[in-house]
């Protein structure tokens, strides 16, 4: 945690895959077949959700009939294990409505059909079926910053995993303080499961922002010692990471509730009682 790691590729023994949309993870299913070791690295660290690294995921999705070939041949019978958890197919002729100049055409079945569905169902049935391949590896949350190569060819990528980390940090503290807004809004006070997560998501953007100074600190070599922005900039985080909020009581207290050991318990500041 805190490097720049490299993942390198071997002829014929690692391949590498940029992102684990709907491509890539098509894309990592055919390398699969070919390659020892297969590594998919995604920026966005939580997968089978409205992913933010994909804005038109909230669109409606229709897969077309070619496209659905395409799939079954990659991952035979997925088309079918999808249609069975509830995704619409449709035959491209007999089950659409189509207008020229006015007029209805012929509504003639031909067999063919599109599979209808959400960007998240579509990837978590392609993820599902490539985890269970051999020597598949998903790397998510993680930029890649560079490639490693000479003029002829690419034998590897630079990924950096803590812009992804702060990220992921920043997200899921938008998530859980809308939940609460939304309590506040309707004239509740915050549940024991929300103030949990509270606590939680400081803790954790707390040590993810403390994880990114650290790493500064090694990028700036001797100017780090100096008196400037970066002293400045690490002593808070250390003070910060260090604050009474973030003590290994108040997690130790977070585990007790989720674990359900004390499932009627509030909290009291820093205690759960």
């Amino acid at each position: 945690m805190g490097e720049r790691r490299a993942l390198r590729l071997v002829t014929n023994e690692n391949a590498v895959v940029l992102g684990a949309g709907f491509a890539g993870l098509l894309t990592a299913g055919v390398l699969t077949k070919f390659y020892q070791q297969v590594t998919v690295v995604d920026w966005d660290p939580v997968p089978g959700q409205y992913r933010r690294g994909v804005p038109q995921g909230r669109h409606a999705h229709n897969l077309l009939p070619a496209g659905a070939r395409v799939v079954d041949e990659v991952f035979p019978g997925l088309v079918a294990e999808m249609s069975a958890d509830g995704a619409v197919l449709a035959d491209v002729l007999s089950d659409y409505r189509f207008y020229l100049g006015g007029k209805e055409l012929p509504r003639v079945p031909v067999g063919a059909h599109s599979v209808h569905a959400t960007r998240p169902f579509y990837e978590r049935h392609l993820r599902r079926r490539l985890v269970a391949q051999d020597g598949l590896r998903l790397v998510l949350g993680a930029d890649v910053v560079g490639l490693i190569g000479d003029d002829r060819r690419i034998t590897g990528v630079r990924i950096l995993p803590q812009e992804a980390g702060l990220r992921a940090a920043r997200a899921w503290a938008n998530d859980v303080w809308q939940d609460v807004e939304q309590s506040l809004d309707q004239g509740e006070l915050p549940s024991t499961e929300q103030d949990t997560l509270i606590r939680l998501v400081l803790n954790h953007t707390t040590s993810t922002v403390y994880e990114v100074g650290r790493t500064v600190h090694r990028w700036a070599g001797s100017a780090a010692i100096r008196r400037g922005p970066v002293d400045r900039f690490l002593r808070d985080l250390g003070t910060g990471a260090q604050h009474i909020t973030s003590s290994p009581v108040v997690l130790q207290n977070c585990g007790k509730w989720l674990s359900g050991a004390q499932p009627d318990a509030r909290w009291s500041f820093l205690d759960l009682t």
